[in-house]
């Protein structure tokens, strides 16, 4: 395959869209829409721009909540994306509930949700890094089979593609196929 160079300061090769619940000192709790975020074993890393109110809140608190919602959400993806610094739980009058560990909201309608403590806040450029550990787990019910395993083709979060000039929305096909459904080849 043949490479070119792409002029761009900014590509998204497709990340999950995720929506981060916070204490707020002046709506009381709120939430917005990120895609720089992952989790590896138990530990949260997002990423903020420095200039906006949840990253000041949450700066305050030390806590958030990390909330994956489905093609279903996305009037909320993008309300709690493009209102800065307004109440949007209010707003959009969707259900939520208090963390059990974190004093943060969990966003009842997204199939999983994460309770994060803040570990450490890494400032590069306008952008702040942020390092959480877990202290809880949700997910919806028909998300795992009766011995509490997840069903992966039941997840299917909404990715986030694009450059400087345009983003866009991808969804995940039913497609599923098991780690190492593939590895026959590497055996020959």
């Amino acid at each position: 395959m043949k490479k070119v160079h792409i002029e761009t300061n900014k590509l998204f090769y497709g990340s999950p869209v995720v929506l981060i619940g916070y204490k707020d000192e002046l709506y009381g709790y709120n939430v917005t829409t990120i895609n720089a975020a992952y989790t590896v074993s138990n530990t949260v890393a997002i990423a903020l721009y420095n200039g906006n109110h949840s990253f000041e809140e949450i700066k305050k608190t030390g806590q958030f909540t990390l909330n994956v919602p489905d093609k279903n959400q996305m009037e909320l993806i993008e309300l709690f994306g493009f209102n800065r610094g307004k109440d949007k739980l209010n707003q959009a009058n969707t259900h939520f509930t208090i963390g059990e560990k974190v004093d943060a909201p969990i966003l009842t309608e997204c199939f999983y949700n994460v309770e994060c403590q803040v570990v450490s806040m890494t400032e590069v450029g306008v952008y702040t890094h942020i390092l959480a550990t877990i202290e809880e787990r949700w997910i919806d019910e028909e998300c795992v089979d009766e011995n509490g395993h997840l069903i992966h083709g039941k997840v299917n979060p909404v990715e986030f593609v694009g450059d400087s000039k345009k983003r866009a929305y991808r969804y995940l096909t039913s497609d599923v196929q098991e780690v190492g459904a593939f590895k026959r080849y590497l055996d020959k």
